[in-house]
């Protein structure tokens, strides 16, 4: 195998999560560096999106950005558990001493690496979209409970609107940011999934019209009630639609606002020539979990999200875990387990 850091010589065909835009805008909002690992082998060439943060004196750690990421290969790569280790020396080389990737379910990409060297972390939920389809044709198709949820906010005047990255009102962006921020404080979540309202509009700089904000507003008082952001792949053969990130208000019609939201998407994206949308996960591997169930009701597929941690230089791993105190010793990276996120 040879291996290259490349910032030009990558596929302009691979999904969003794992082009240079997502890498870089993401790395700029955890203050890392972003580099590709371009990886050459007698079945193919593959990249390897990573951001590498700097953890003591030479020693980085790297990751996948936040979402998705892992291996991309448009050829039917097997990485082999000698390859691996030759992988792990390289790193090691370059003094990186350990490695967290998040697959991506989408591309089943954790199929690329040896079994052992990869874990099942929870299921995520997919649906494949139609074209020339409407709300009330995928009503007649979908759970009674559903369909009378969705009626429901139809009736409450509930309207979804589907706006481009270049066309974001700042108010209307103001308007989700207060939902989302409420809603992240009401759930304590970690800090690293919180994002800055300047930074959901650089989204919307970055990615431009792969970046759609799309919003539930009561047609009549003209309040958001929900909204999300969905990130699309460059149009192909199989191009994908991801929900990224979404808050809704927390009132008694807040689950059918989002419920519109999601079964609107399902029609707006599938009458614009897209063929799968990607839900994402719950909470649990269990599936129990109120998210989870949510994503399950308008799935067609359920795919595994796997996770890969690796030791690439385990004398240097350990010095720095035990180098400064560690307010989060379960977690695996060394900035995270510091308390740094």
């Amino acid at each position: 195998m040879k291996f290259n850091w490349v910032n030009e010589d990558y596929p302009s065909s691979c999904p969003v999560y794992f082009e240079l835009a997502y890498l870089n805008l993401f790395a700029a909002q955890n203050r890392s560096t972003a580099k590709v690992l371009r990886i050459e082998s007698g079945q193919g060439v593959a990249w390897l999106p990573l951001e590498l943060r700097q953890i003591g004196p030479d020693r980085w750690e790297a990751s996948s950005a936040y979402g998705y990421g892992g291996l991309f290969s448009a050829a039917a790569v097997q990485v082999s558990l000698h390859e691996w280790h030759h992988l792990m020396d390289f790193l090691a080389s370059q003094k990186i001493i350990c490695v967290f990737l998040r697959h991506a379910p989408f591309l089943q990409n954790h199929l690329f690496w040896p079994t052992e060297k990869r874990t099942t972390n929870r299921k995520t939920y997919a649906r494949t979209l139609q074209s020339e389809s409407t709300l009330a044709g995928l009503c007649a198709d979908i759970d009674q409970k559903l369909r009378w949820s969705i009626h429901a906010a139809l009736r409450q005047n509930l309207q979804v609107e589907f706006h481009g990255g270049p066309n974001w009102n700042r108010q209307d962006v103001a308007a989700f940011y207060d939902i989302y921020q409420r809603l992240m404080h009401e759930k304590q979540t970690n800090p690293f999934y919180v994002f800055s309202e300047q930074f959901l509009l650089d989204h919307a700089t970055a990615f431009g019209a792969q970046c759609e904000l799309a919003l539930v507003r009561n047609a009549e008082t003209r309040q958001i009630m929900a909204g999300a952001i969905f990130l699309l792949d460059k149009k192909d053969d199989d191009n994908w639609v991801h929900y990224h990130l979404s808050a809704s208000e927390r009132s008694a019609s807040s689950g059918q606002a989002v419920e519109l939201l999601v079964a609107s998407a399902i029609v707006h994206y599938g009458n614009r020539g897209y063929r799968h949308l990607h839900l994402g996960g719950g909470h649990s591997l269990e599936e129990t979990d109120g998210l989870s169930r949510f994503k399950k009701k308008f799935s067609t597929s359920i795919l595994n999200y796997e996770i890969s941690t690796w030791i690439c230089d385990e004398q240097a791993y350990m010095v720095e875990r035990n180098r400064l105190a560690l307010q989060h010793p379960s977690h695996f990276l060394i900035h995270d387990s510091r308390g740094a996120m």
